[in-house]
This record gives C-alpha cells, structure tokens and sequence, in this order.
C-alpha cells in the first residue's frame, strides 16, 4: 500500500525537485541537492571506484577479472537505460 502511494507521486516529487533545482531564489545547497537527487534516480548512484594498484594496467589482469570488470560496467550501463 505504501509502495503505491509514492509510486503515485513520484512524478510531483521530480517536478519538485525540478522546481528547487531552477529556482535562483533557493539556497544554493538545496539546488544542489535536488539536482544531485534527480542525477541519481536517472543515471543511478556511482558505484565504488575500482580499486587497482598504482601502475597496474589491464594487462597485468586476469581474464577472470577482466570479464567480472565487464560484467560489472555492463549492469551499470543496464540499468541506467
């Protein structure tokens, strides 16, 4: 029941948060905020940065996490389509 009702309003809430985000009168923080808010919900939160020694190259990988970096990237750029 509760999932419905913010389902139903999710359209009014972005145009809130495309309200605030405009509005030059705002306080710049909550401009911030609500384009923040509106990049996450369309392209998704940042994941966490892959983490690979200094100087290391792609070379230096194997298939196995080549191909777990591909999986990887390929659901990032899934679910943000």
């Amino acid at each position: 029941m509760a999932h419905s009702a913010a389902y139903n309003r999710a359209a009014a809430a972005l145009e809130t948060l495309a309200a605030i985000m405009q509005l030059e009168d705002a306080a710049l923080a909550a401009r911030i905020a609500a384009a923040k808010a509106i990049l996450d919900r369309a392209w998704g939160r940042p994941g966490p940065e892959e983490k690979t020694a200094p100087g290391s190259s792609l070379e230096s990988l194997s298939d196995a996490e080549l191909e777990e970096m591909i999986r990887k990237q390929d659901s990032v750029t899934s679910a943000a389509t």
